[in-house]
């Protein structure tokens, strides 16, 4: 697509308010051919621009560039198996028939998602609580795209390394990739440069207020 096409598109989405604002960026052969901002970064409770250098929230794109990525790492040094059981290397998982490549793969028995945040206020709770779940559907039967499997599989990676995930991600990934502007807790002086990421509601709202303090939540954020 060229410069026109690519801005067309964008500002057609922004008219149809599919979203808010886009920033653009094509690079060819080591070369940026284009880098523009289009819109808003944020529309509540207050109106900003979008930059060209506004940070976005990768969301589940952390589990191919991370735990994807940290996983097949950990096969190359030899500290893991794919086809081992998850439980070689977190013993209390009940689940002994579940592999890492069943994680990895979405194909465990463990469903989408539940509401950890409710049941646990620490991460070896999150731990506790993960490796009692029951399983949605029998292991390898069908994939479920599941947000628990990865959470699993970070905290498989924590006690392979004896290291934190960010700090791995760091170390391994971000800085050898020159990916400067790529974080887990972004420090202080770029938060102003994240767009908004949804309108959440009032609860949601809460969990993330790092101001108020709730007891329900110490130790998970």
């Amino acid at each position: 697509m060229d410069e026109h096409q690519i801005s067309s598109l964008i500002n057609q989405g922004i008219l149809e308010k599919k979203f808010p604002g886009a920033v653009a960026f094509k690079v060819e052969d080591s070369n940026v051919l284009y880098h523009k901002a289009f819109g808003h970064r944020m529309i509540k409770p207050e109106i900003q621009l979008m930059e060209t250098d506004t940070i976005f929230d990768l969301a589940s794109l952390t589990k191919p560039i991370v735990i994807g990525t940290l996983i097949m790492k950990l096969v190359e040094m030899g500290l893991v198996n794919l086809n081992e059981s998850v439980q070689h290397y977190l013993s209390g998982v009940k689940h002994n028939q579940i592999s890492i490549l069943d994680l990895l793969t979405h194909r465990s028995g463990y469903p989408a998602w539940t509401a950890v945040y409710l049941n646990t206020t620490s991460n070896d709770q999150v731990l506790e609580y993960l490796s009692q779940i029951e399983l949605a559907y029998e292991t390898g039967e069908k994939v479920v795209y599941s947000c628990l499997g990865y959470i699993l599989l970070g905290m498989l990676i924590e006690r392979a390394t004896d290291m934190q995930l960010d700090q791995l991600a760091r170390e391994w990934i971000f800085d050898p990739l020159q990916m400067t502007d790529t974080f887990y807790n972004p420090p202080e002086d770029v938060v102003n440069r994240c767009a908004a990421t949804e309108d959440s509601n009032s609860f949601e709202r809460r969990r993330a207020d790092k101001y108020q303090r709730y007891d329900w939540r110490d130790g998970v954020i």
